[in-house]
């Protein structure tokens, strides 16, 4: 049966989970879109149900006939009920409702070569989940969602990922705990600030590091910048007063990925 009515309990059940209520009260998060799916597909991420339009985009055929044909319920709908429960502008007609995965940063840890990306305080949806994907990308032991960040599993977060979400470990805490766990795990802590430290590829570190990005409004706060082990800052060439927080984070993280890289191989 194809449902129609936006109102319906399952549609209203995919629909829920754009906001954080009810993520916390289901335990999943929305994901749309061929791209976002296939790689929860290949990641083999557990998936609560699916829902597919009647009219999904050419691109996203092939992902709906793998939602329609898995292990979990898939919803037959309307374009009216999907875009009634899309957060896109311009919905494939593809969509899952995925667990909510966090890692435990009590239970990651951290080895010489590694490499964790930690955001302090981010509070941009783009940022976040462009530095989800950047880390992902560099091959970062875990990303760590400091403090006041958003919501790792908000829409705007998990598409700006690019998929990168189903295969970074993801963990959220408050300040004391962040530093009790890098100190526990002898973890060099490297803060980015807007001037001051040494150039990326200077850094003065021991792995594993831990690379802090701060807010896009205000940075890091000073107390965090100090208690770091290292201060970087990239050398600016030109007048605009600062970096994209993400664009900043994938400089620095690539740098500490080499150096510890490098002397991990002596």
């Amino acid at each position: 049966m194809i449902l129609d009515s936006p109102h319906n309990q399952h549609v209203k059940f995919f629909r829920e989970l754009r906001e954080a209520k009810g993520r916390a009260e289901h335990g999943a998060f929305l994901a749309e879109g061929a791209r976002l799916i296939g790689e929860a597909l290949a990641a083999e991420w557990p998936i609560v149900a699916a829902a597919v339009s009647e009219t999904p985009a050419l691109a996203a055929m092939e992902i709906a006939r793998a939602l329609q044909g898995g292990k979990w319920p898939c919803l037959e709908l309307t374009a009216r009920a999907f875009r009634s429960l899309s957060d896109e502008q311009s919905p494939q007609g593809v969509a899952i409702a995925a667990s909510i995965g966090r890692a435990r940063l009590d239970e990651i840890a951290a080895a010489p070569g590694d490499v964790l990306a930690v955001a302090w305080e981010l509070r941009d949806p783009g940022n976040m989940g462009t530095l989800v994907r950047t880390a992902e990308f560099l091959g970062c032991k875990a990303l760590v969602a400091v403090g006041d960040c958003v919501d790792l599993f908000e829409p705007k977060v998990v598409r700006a990922t690019a998929g990168a979400i189903f295969r970074l470990p993801l963990a959220e805490v408050k300040p004391d705990e962040f530093w009790a766990w890098a100190e526990a795990q002898s973890v060099t802590v490297a803060a980015t600030v807007s001037e001051g430290g040494s150039p990326p590829e200077q850094m003065s570190a021991e792995g594993p590091v831990a690379v802090v990005i701060g807010s896009e409004a205000h940075g890091l706060p000073e107390a965090v910048a100090r208690r770091a082990q290292a201060r970087i800052t990239i050398p600016r060439g030109g007048q605009v007063e600062s970096l994209n927080a993400g664009v900043a984070a994938g400089i620095v993280l690539y740098a500490a990925a080499r150096q510890v890289n490098t002397k991990d191989k002596g």
